[in-house]
């Protein structure tokens, strides 16, 4: 409904299109405010990171950045999720899906052939009552009591796609696989984060159940000192209760300890695609990232093409812009080269003799005459699909730049963490020293000495601690460069989200 269709004679087409046209595509340009893409600028931040040391010039992280870290369990384990995780099997499952939607969207590009048979028998029966004909006059065969008609079609059809409606469809549909391509990246990048969170953590709480152990031996080991001195009289009881309630506290301390490192190895397996409850044995983990992190020069410039979440936001916005040209074009006549040719007979043995055959051929132009509302609203509905893909694109890029400078700013300062507790141990070492020697020359007791120790223990808990910090941070900004992910089929576009293309 709504659509007229001139067939037949190509002059009455060309005239029909021409004198339409115009007044066509005046309804499909669209007057309303389209949002604009924005730059992404982090320059200042990255200047003041290349003048600290912390920070030295370098290409970009490699695809397998967590070689970065040196931990050969690591590496392997990484493998392993890659193969096994289902949320990474349902991304890549997502692109071939995309896929397979794209070539969906080429078929109409292709011209379409279909062919029927129709075997029609029909059966007359003159000699009943009130239905029989005069036929005194004719011969007695010439009105069949049974007549058969055999038809044998092809049909075919081809939309041309002048102003190219359905192409554009095909090339959004293109750029969505692209999307999902780069979402597959992304989940490979947080799924290799999410491994290294919970790596980093099982490796922190494992040296932590160390150092408390050490801890709460050297806590006994001053409490039996206070318990003898207290029972020579020497010591007093409200000491002696402190010493047995910290004991106790570190116990606690400890039993926290023990539960962190089995959920951090049942997140490690669930990551991996094994059950919680598998036997998987882990060696002690032993990543290590320096004090210097090698950051790329051209982030403001290359971070574009290098983040797979920003990628997918930029092949989005493309889609949606193509879209929103698609619609447009609707309101065009749309241009139809269509043919039928077959067979018609009455009898099985004259089917396909030339007697029969007939054939036509009839362009066919659809004028959207009475789909103006229809159509003005499809445009508007993309249009606006377009602003929220510019929208969230624009939010990607403050997300990302945020990140960046976060990333930089928590690297540096885990740093300084770092050397400050480094020169805290080093005093600590220097104080156990000291009080060796005064007990051994008879200065101090041993309960003086365990002191020291104690205090020496809780430095190397939070130089621990400082550690895990530093692994995170690097970790974070690796995380916000996009990993080792990079796009050079992105250089080609340029980020075209400009409306303007016709």
């Amino acid at each position: 409904m709504g659509d007229f269709i001139f067939s037949g004679s190509t002059r009455l087409l060309a005239y029909a299109t021409l004198s339409l046209i115009l007044f066509f595509s005046q309804s499909c340009q669209y007057n309303g405010d389209l949002a604009k893409p924005h730059s992404l600028s982090v320059n200042s931040t990255i200047e003041d990171a290349f003048s600290d040391a912390c920070f030295v010039p370098s290409n970009w992280i490699n695809e397998n950045w967590w070689e970065m870290f040196g931990d050969s369990q690591f590496n392997e384990i990484i493998e392993v999720a890659f193969e096994n995780n289902p949320t990474l099997a349902m991304a890549i499952e997502r692109v071939s899906l995309a896929h397979n939607s794209a070539k969906q969207n080429f078929a109409p590009l292709l011209p379409s052939a279909e062919a029927t048979f129709n075997d029609f028998l029909a059966g007359f029966n003159w000699n009943k009552k009130g239905i029989t004909p005069d036929l005194t006059n004719l011969p007695n065969d010439i009105v069949p009591k049974w007549i058969n008609i055999l038809t044998t079609l092809v049909n075919f059809r081809w939309n041309l796609d002048l102003w190219g409606k359905q192409r554009k469809l095909y090339q959004a549909a293109l750029d969505e696989t692209k999307v999902e391509m780069a979402e597959a990246s992304h989940t490979r990048l947080i799924l290799s984060v999410q491994m290294a969170l919970a790596y980093f953590d099982l490796q922190h709480f494992l040296s932590l159940k160390e150092l408390q152990t050490s801890l709460l031996n050297t806590q006994n080991q001053v409490l039996n000192l206070q318990v003898n001195i207290y029972e020579n009289g020497l010591g007093d009881e409200e000491i002696l209760q402190a010493l047995e309630k910290r004991l106790i506290s570190f116990q606690n301390e400890l039993l926290q300890t023990d539960q962190n490192i089995a959920l951090n190895m049942h997140q490690l397996k669930m990551l991996m695609g094994r059950s919680a409850d598998d036997k998987i044995n882990f060696e002690l983990p032993t990543g290590y990232f320096g004090l210097s992190f090698p950051f790329p020069q051209e982030v403001p410039i290359d971070l574009l093409s290098r983040r797979a979440d920003v990628v997918a936001k930029i092949w989005e916005v493309q889609a949606a812009a193509k879209r929103v040209r698609s619609a447009e074009v609707a309101f065009l006549p749309s241009i139809d080269l269509g043919s039928f040719s077959g067979y018609f007979n009455m009898n099985w043995d004259t089917l396909l003799k030339p007697r029969g055959w007939f054939t036509s051929i009839a362009p066919m132009a659809t004028l959207p005459i009475f789909k103006g509302l229809q159509l003005r609203n499809n445009l508007q509905q993309n249009v606006k699909r377009y602003n929220l893909a510019i929208l969230d694109y624009n939010q990607m890029l403050l997300q990302a730049a945020k990140e960046v400078v976060d990333g930089i700013t928590s690297f540096r300062i885990s740093n300084e963490h770092l050397i400050c507790q480094e020169e805290v141990i080093e005093k600590s070492l220097n104080i156990v020293e000291l009080a060796t020697m005064r007990y051994e020359y008879g200065l101090n007791n041993y309960l003086d000495v365990l002191k020291t120790k104690l205090t020496l223990i809780e430095d190397e808990i939070n130089l621990n601690k400082y550690n895990r910090l530093h692994l995170l941070a690097a970790l974070n900004l690796i995380k916000s460069l996009g990993g080792g992910y990079s796009c050079p089929e992105l250089q080609k576009v340029e980020g075209d989200f400009s409306l303007n293309e016709r």
